[in-house]
């Protein structure tokens, strides 16, 4: 059934809650919108940002309802809808250095994660409205997008160069410490992840395919280049270049000679 929206805009966000009662758009005119699972909103739209409202995540309690939102203004803010009256003021709003692209909440409605233009993945604690654990720069990546797993230990996020990354908590400090292993596929964006279970993940990109991951069995960058030289030596083994004399012919004779 389509939802008729008031006035002309373009719709850039949208996330429905995990109970599937409630779903929340964010709009290029930086206003959020509440919408009940039939597709009557629910009190008034609320100005969000000062540009598009870019990323949105929707928790509820079964009571009251937050919203997770993040903007072209490179703001990320956290909203209360008590009894399902709009707020006029956010929890908690922080200022980062690039456009908020992607948000997301954990199973417990505690926290939330961000990606950014920055380069950097955060995870939030949504009572003090801090940042407790949060990965190092990447110069020339965008993080755009974001998911908790089920263990609320392992997070993933997509970036710009079709790189989707695990992390965890580094034990005793405020960082995430990525997997050794990243998941590459993608070639361009990776627009959306999503978890299906502790071990496996599901991913869209602007390459037009959508990838399911088995991250408990992920093979590591050594067998990765393993397979890769075992392939290349069986299709050298008969090349003229490879039964020559020359030094290069040698190594690469030695090389594939102990597989």
């Amino acid at each position: 059934m389509p939802i008729p929206i008031q006035g002309e805009t373009t719709i850039r966000a949208l996330s429905i809650s995990q109970d599937g009662q409630w779903f929340v758009s964010g709009d290029e005119k930086g206003m959020l919108t509440l919408w009940d699972k039939t597709g009557k909103q629910i009190g008034e739209s609320i100005k969000a940002h000062d540009k598009a409202v870019i990323s949105v995540a929707i928790f509820t309690d079964g009571k009251d309802i937050k919203i997770v939102s993040g903007g072209d203004d490179k703001k990320i803010k956290l909203w209360n809808w008590i009894n399902n009256q709009p707020p006029t003021q956010p929890q908690f709003e922080k200022q980062l250095n690039g456009n908020v692209y992607a948000v997301a909440f954990n199973s417990d409605g505690n926290r939330i994660v961000s990606g950014s233009g920055d380069g950097v993945v955060r995870v939030w604690d949504l009572q003090k409205g801090e940042v407790i654990f949060q990965s190092s720069a990447t110069n020339f990546i965008l993080i755009r997008s974001v998911a908790f797993s089920p263990d609320p230990q392992i997070l993933a996020s997509g970036n710009n160069k079709g790189i989707i990354q695990l992390w965890k908590p580094k034990q005793g400090t405020k960082e995430l410490e990525p997997y050794p292993n990243e998941l590459r596929g993608h070639s361009g964006n990776v627009y959306s992840l999503a978890f299906i279970n502790q071990e496996s993940l599901i991913s869209s990109g602007g390459d037009g395919t959508v990838r399911v991951w088995d991250i408990k069995n992920n093979p590591s960058d050594d067998a990765i280049l393993e397979d890769w030289l075992d392939n290349a030596c069986k299709r050298l083994r008969y090349h003229p270049t490879f039964n020559n004399e020359s030094k290069e012919s040698k190594v690469a004779r030695e090389t594939c000679g102990k597989k």
